[in-house]
């Protein structure tokens, strides 16, 4: 493809074939390089994970692993647990706090009548 790219711009241009192929070998060797160091870091952050310990708790919980303490190192783990579970029941919660205003705002346009509602508009335009 690039010899036959290389033989249609020197047929167009007569640019020198041989130095034009070579260029454009470099420029796809270029592109392939830039594509996939882009596409090596984009994995990169992908796979990447926060700790689920913050410093703190980790530096307690290497203290009470030298002292051999496992009720710090229990109520460690259960801390993290706990603030899993409050990120899960924090985004269940928004889910269906964001059901009942759906549910709560039809209601309560469904009754307004075409002024009613361009009214609404036009206050919350203003705000």
């Amino acid at each position: 493809m690039i010899f036959w790219l290389a033989k249609l711009l020197n047929g167009w241009f007569g640019w020198d074939i041989v130095k034009l192929q070579k260029r454009l070998i470099l420029t796809f060797i270029g592109v392939v390089i830039i594509v996939v160091i882009c596409l090596g870091l984009w994995l990169k952050s992908c796979l990447h994970h926060e700790p689920k310990l913050d410093e703190k708790a980790i530096q307690k919980a290497e203290q009470a692993v030298k002292d051999r303490n496992d009720a710090v190192l229990k109520e460690i783990l259960i801390e993290s647990d706990v603030k899993d579970a409050q990120i899960d029941a924090n985004v269940a919660n928004a889910a269906a706090d964001t059901a009942n205003a759906i549910h709560e705002a039809k209601q309560k346009y469904s009754n307004m009548n075409t002024d009613e509602l361009a009214a609404e508009i036009e206050r919350r335009k203003n705000q």
